[in-house]
């Protein structure tokens, strides 16, 4: 990479005020770098630098790209999972991220959560309200007002019964009620078509951010 394309690259993962700032966060396993991986194969997404296959679970992975009809940038912030038994310090990390990056900066910030229905249900460390929490403790100022879309997802090899979707489902509900979010009633399977459509009722819901 020559110096030209290496301060380009800087500026394209800079916060700009036009920008629309999207947070993915999730467990371990519910399905952030798929949801984005899969979003980017969408026709109507055009990311804007090159993007490499490979990026490490326990770092910020940041892609700016064009949505058609929109005119912001979309910065698409895939982090690094809570509470996981690696050693990693995923609450560090994403704050060293939210400490060089202003959100005041952008025109408006998202969150993504993702929550895999195949997951053990009663697992502490699985609970929506923990991950929001976590998350809202790495940022410099809060984020209690922007937007929290859950989007519960399972793969489509997994087969699960009708009865365990719907309890999986009614108890993300209850959570996503208890914590003053909002929650996409279509599980996200793969398909870049449903991804689109999951981050246009985001936007949707979006507000500008506050201006000081």
């Amino acid at each position: 990479m020559g110096l030209f394309d290496f301060f380009l690259q800087k500026r394209r993962m800079s916060i700009l005020p036009e920008d629309i700032v999207v947070f993915i966060i999730g467990p371990s396993g519910s399905g952030k770098s798929w949801f984005l991986s899969t979003l980017l194969q969408n026709p109507n997404v055009h990311a804007l630098v090159k993007v490499s296959g490979e990026h490490k679970s326990s770092e910020v992975h940041v892609v700016r790209c064009r949505f058609e009809g929109i005119p912001n940038d979309i910065l698409l912030v895939d982090t690094p999972s809570f509470y996981v038994d690696d050693g990693s310090d995923a609450e560090a990390t994403l704050k060293r991220w939210m400490d060089s990056n202003d959100m005041k900066k952008s025109w408006a910030v998202g969150i993504l959560y993702m929550h895999n229905i195949a997951l053990n249900p009663y697992d502490d460390n699985l609970r929506l309200l923990k991950h929001i929490g976590a998350f809202r403790r790495t940022c410099r100022r809060d984020l209690s007002h922007n937007t929290v879309y859950v989007v519960p997802s399972v793969a489509s090899e997994v087969r699960l019964s009708s009865e365990r979707i719907e309890a999986s489902m009614s108890r993300l509900q209850r959570e996503t009620v208890d914590g003053g979010t909002l929650m996409c009633t279509t599980l996200f399977d793969g398909k870049s078509e449903i991804a689109w459509d999951i981050m246009q009722e985001l936007f949707n819901n979006l507000e500008p951010c506050t201006r000081v």
